[in-house]
């Protein structure tokens, strides 16, 4: 079945998973997937986010998170990609979330503590942390979807970028 118009199917040849993941703490959550193909649209390659430098460091101010998760605790996975604009967490806040213990280097953290309500959720594990263009993380987990003083965590790319730079070609 053809993907709508507007919508692109592409093939996984293969999928690099970092040598350090633990599934028990989320350490080290992220992978590489190379395409078959490169995605094209209207006859141009499509790019479609920057990495940042590996000096970048945890990013501040608003990020976009997207993904087809859920939109609340116990929903049903969405069929369209939704997205939001939330606040990047600092580490110390997020350990105080969390608890030290729970958050490693190269973790990163959004999401409105105060009220909860916009973050990842359910199901958008892998999906981007955009600012602006650039991809600064992964979502990779949370306690619950949304909840007040409970933050989306996320693997950030800057702390990985050695890592993807060897291993993208």
């Amino acid at each position: 079945m053809a993907p709508p118009p507007h919508q692109q199917s592409a093939e996984v040849a293969q999928i690099v998973r970092h040598s350090g993941y633990r599934a028990d703490t989320h350490a080290g959550d992220i992978a590489i997937l190379k395409l078959k193909k490169p995605v094209v649209l209207d006859g141009r390659y499509v790019a479609v986010a920057d990495l940042p430098p590996s000096t970048a460091g945890a990013p501040t101010g608003n990020v976009v998170v997207a993904g087809w998760g859920t939109t609340r605790e116990g929903g049903s996975r969405s069929d369209s990609l939704q997205w939001v604009e939330i606040p990047m967490v600092t580490d110390a806040q997020c350990k105080t979330s969390y608890g030290a213990s729970a958050i490693y280097p190269g973790m990163l953290c959004a999401g409105v503590l105060s009220t909860g309500g916009k973050a990842d959720c359910a199901n958008d594990t892998g999906g981007p942390v955009l600012k602006g263009r650039t991809l600064v993380g992964l979502h990779s987990w949370a306690r619950g979807c949304a909840r007040p003083n409970y933050p989306g965590v996320g693997s950030g790319v800057s702390h990985y970028r050695s890592w993807i730079d060897a291993n993208i070609r």
